[in-house]
């Protein structure tokens, strides 16, 4: 194994204990969480899944758990591992979907590697923490088999069309642990229209498109719960704070870590457009598209942020070391600097 490899194997086992270890301090109850855990124990000892509001007090209309594969986790790691069982499940989490952010960035050969970059990936990790780190919550797989997907989605861009035959699959067990599983039937949508809009071919992407769509009635409510899911991510929830604006007024010097990674990220895609006078037709438009789309969702409702996070720091990786490296070789050049070293020590 060379010393490339070692350093790699470093970086990622420090990353891991980063997120573990930050997440394992950091901790803010969540309401949700204690009806997760009474779902959680209903199915695991009694072996079906509640079909009715069973925090209600009067008669209620059928209900549909979009998260009672997530339920059964946390019951397991409470009932197995105690408290501590379940922030470090969080923290696991956490550290798996950084992981898989950084194979997605790593397909690409990047322009910059470990450990030059370690930066990139803490001010990602704080950026992204805000909306999952600080509570045990069922978001939290949304967001790993979201990223799953996007490592997928562009591994098949690379021309392994195989690995779209694992979305359908993983699918599968997403719309069963969480409703935010509608996320990645929206990344396949985006995909399909970016890869239209590039003139690839995109029958692929249809039809896995069309094998995620099948799978979601695979579920112990059945087509009822199909219909739930769809009506839910439609309807309005004004009434609820992560459902608003980070921008809204009540927000203002709120979310910061957010606000702060938007603007990097903004002025790093429109600062790069500029310095290599992109035209439209060599622009990547299904990159473009998902990055306008998450920016939009992420502005709009708080609950979007991790998404933006996710794709926007996973997509916009070469754009931003490609300004740093520029910006770097333009001091070096005015200060007439040739040793690295000294390069190193300035920036330092």
């Amino acid at each position: 194994m060379d010393k490339t490899n070692n350093i790699k194997i470093l970086f990622l086992l420090c990353l891991a204990i980063f997120c573990i270890g930050i997440n394992c301090i950091i901790n803010i109850p969540d309401n949700d969480l204690w009806a997760r855990l009474i779902a959680g124990a209903h199915i695991v000892e009694k072996f079906s899944v509640l079909k009715n509001d069973f925090l209600s007090y009067t008669p209620t209309h059928p209900w549909y758990d979009h998260e009672w594969g997530a339920s059964i986790f946390f019951y397991a790691a409470l009932k197995y591992f105690g408290h501590n069982g379940l922030i470090f499940l969080k923290g696991i989490m956490i550290a798996l979907t950084m992981f898989v952010c950084y194979k997605t960035i790593e397909l690409r050969k990047p322009v910059s590697t470990v450990p030059y970059n370690i930066l990139y990936y803490v001010l990602m990790f704080f950026a992204v923490n805000l909306s999952l780190g600080h509570t045990v919550r069922c978001l939290l797989f949304t967001s790993l088999f979201f990223s799953i997907f996007l490592y997928l989605l562009e591994r098949a861009r690379l021309g392994e069309n195989k690995c779209l035959f694992f979305l359908p699959i993983i699918m599968l067990f997403w719309s069963n642990i969480h409703g935010g599983c509608l996320s990645g039937i929206g990344l396949l949508g985006l995909y399909i229209i970016g890869e239209f809009l590039n003139k690839k071919p995109i029958k692929n992407y249809i039809l896995t498109l069309i094998a995620c769509l099948g799978v979601l009635f695979i579920n112990p409510y059945g087509i009822e719960y199909v219909k739930f899911l769809f009506h839910a991510g439609l309807m309005d929830r004004g009434f609820i704070s992560e459902w608003h604006s980070a921008f809204d007024k009540e927000f203002l010097t709120k979310h910061i870590e957010y606000k702060v990674y938007l603007l990097i990220m903004l002025l790093t895609q429109i600062i790069y457009f500029i310095k290599t006078k992109a035209k439209y037709e060599n622009i990547d438009k299904t990159k473009l598209l998902i990055i306008l789309a998450m920016t939009y969702l992420s502005v709009k409702h708080i609950r979007h942020q991790a998404f933006f996070v996710l794709t926007v720091g996973t997509l916009l990786y070469d754009e931003f070391y490609y300004l740093i490296n520029t910006g770097l070789k333009y001091i070096r050049e005015r200060l007439n600097i040739n040793d690295e070293n000294k390069i190193n020590k300035l920036i330092k």
